[in-house]
């Protein structure tokens, strides 16, 4: 069965009903259920961690590549990776906005769903 976070009927499927329970949702709420909803979601086995660590975004991790803009008027050229010419662009700007470094904590945790894996014997 596709783990897909549809509504199954319990008794049709008592025996996956059984250990689910209601864990995924209720489904109507007397007659169906839900398996895990997966299809969005990366799979991961369960261990004692369940997330990742607070990461802190520093000016140095997020280094600019090294592109360089011209001076209000002038052109500013970019690798257009593989075309054969490069395409100018002008830049018209008085005034040009610089991303500054910041020590405020991100945390980055991807919608992951926490299983045991089992296989039948």
């Amino acid at each position: 069965m596709l783990c897909y976070g549809q509504a199954i009927s319990r008794t049709a499927y008592a025996g996956l009903f059984a250990p689910l329970s209601t864990a995924h949702g209720t489904g109507d709420g007397s007659t169906t259920f839900n398996p895990p909803d997966l299809p969005r979601r990366v799979t991961a086995g369960k261990d004692d961690m369940g997330g990742s660590a607070a990461s802190r975004l520093t000016g140095t991790s997020m280094s600019p590549n090294g592109t360089t803009l011209g001076a209000s008027g002038g052109l500013q050229q970019a690798n257009t990776g593989g075309a054969s010419s490069l395409a100018p662009v002008r830049n018209d700007a008085s005034n040009i906005n610089v991303a500054q470094e910041h020590s405020h904590t991100v945390t980055v945790v991807q919608p992951t769903m926490l299983i045991n894996y089992v296989i039948r014997i």
